[in-house]
């Protein structure tokens, strides 16, 4: 290890999470001096150090010997903007993924393109304007009609190629990031948060992704708003609750605005698989309840309860964390003996015997044949 490119890849790795030289030392019980030399391809990594900056710095062992590979563009934000050390966490993870995502292809056979439409804003009189005819025309493109999207994380990985990874990160201010490397793109939803939320900033994550230009996006509550963070919002927004599907689901329940009970509001939320407050807001924005109708709904309301209650979907089902193609990318690389059992754990997020148990049950039901099976080595592993 006495090249410069561990040094330098784990000087980038500690900026990523926004941790100093100092801090990273004391975290390995070394002088700051110490990591300094190593960064500066000075001094070698000793083996149990190695493991411990994989733990710290939330990389791959792999990442601190490969080559400088296509940098996401979320990471041009990472410089400038205050994140806390968990986001930041979260942010790596998703450029992890990425990276997984490019050798899994040429492991696999498969090739992944992110389809992504590109759009300029300024090319629309104003931000409601684009993103309501945006909306519309990716709609179209999706081939998803004009209500309800049942599976939208599906639906953009199937006919897009946009994968979504789920990660958990204990801040209610962080919902998601989009991430690209130029060829394809990744979106990143925070696991702690409910179903319709997670719906919720998958649109609006896609949306950032439509526009944009160049540029990363991560999505924290109370920053001050740009106009694409404004189009995301109200892409969404038109994305998921077109008004033409809103008329059609209150004649369906056969509401009578603009009255509207706290049971009907939640069936309305559910059939459109959003928050109920995110509901609501686009109820009042087409007038078809009033503001105080939605405050005191917003007020008397407690949404998963009573959700339960009526047996609606529970808002708590949690979406998994990895994206069936992935998982299929990794499974057909362990096919072909292109990755180890070990690694096919690691890409999992599974310990090994569980990681295995996948991947045999995804063999006996993807093969047709015992000879097939035994043909493509499911034994044999």
């Amino acid at each position: 290890m006495g090249n410069s490119l561990p040094g330098m890849r784990l000087a980038r790795a500690r900026r990523d999470l926004g941790i100093t030289q100092e801090e990273l030392a004391n975290r390995l019980g070394l002088a700051r001096t110490t990591v300094a030399e190593i960064e500066a391809g000075k001094r070698k990594l000793a083996a149990e150090e190695l493991y411990r900056l994989c733990e710290i710095l939330h990389r791959p062992m792999g990442y601190f010997f490969s080559p400088a590979e296509p940098e996401s563009l979320y990471a041009l934000r990472l410089e400038t903007e205050e994140l806390s050390e968990p986001v930041r966490q979260a942010l790596v993870e998703l450029d992890n993924r990425l990276a997984d995502m490019r050798r899994l292809e040429a492991f696999s056979g498969v090739r992944l393109h992110s389809r992504l439409g590109q759009y300029r804003l300024t090319d629309w009189r104003s931000v409601d304007s684009a993103a309501q005819h945006i909306a519309r025309a990716e709609r179209t493109r999706l081939g998803v009609g004009t209500g309800p999207i049942s599976n939208l994380r599906e639906a953009l990985e199937e006919r897009i190629g946009l994968l979504a990874f789920g990660h958990y990160v204990p801040s209610g201010k962080f919902s998601g990031a989009f991430a690209s490397d130029g060829e394809r793109g990744a979106l990143l939803f925070n696991v702690a948060h409910l179903r319709g939320r997670i719906n919720f900033t998958l649109a609006h994550e896609y949306g950032h992704s439509l526009v944009a230009e160049g540029r990363a996006h991560v999505e924290l509550r109370g920053q001050r708003e740009s106009a694409q963070e404004r189009f995301a919002q109200r892409f969404a927004a038109n994305f998921l609750m077109p008004l033409q599907a809103l008329e059609e689901a209150v004649e369906r329940f056969a509401i009578r605005p603009p009255r509207l009970s706290e049971d009907e509001a939640l069936m309305l939320a559910s059939h459109f698989d959003v928050s109920f407050a995110a509901l609501l807001g686009r109820l009042e924005h087409f007038s078809i309840i009033t503001h105080d109708v939605a405050d005191w709904l917003r007020k008397a309301v407690k949404p998963v309860a009573r959700a339960r209650e009526l047996s609606l979907p529970d808002p708590r089902e949690a979406f998994p964390a990895l994206p069936v193609t992935y998982q299929q990318m990794a499974f057909i690389a362990f096919h072909r003996g292109a990755i180890s059992r070990s690694r096919l754990a690691e890409l999992l997020e599974a310990d090994v015997d569980d990681a295995h148990s996948m991947y045999t049950a995804w063999a006996v039901a993807t093969l047709k044949t015992s000879d097939e099976r035994r043909e493509m080595g499911v034994a044999a592993h």
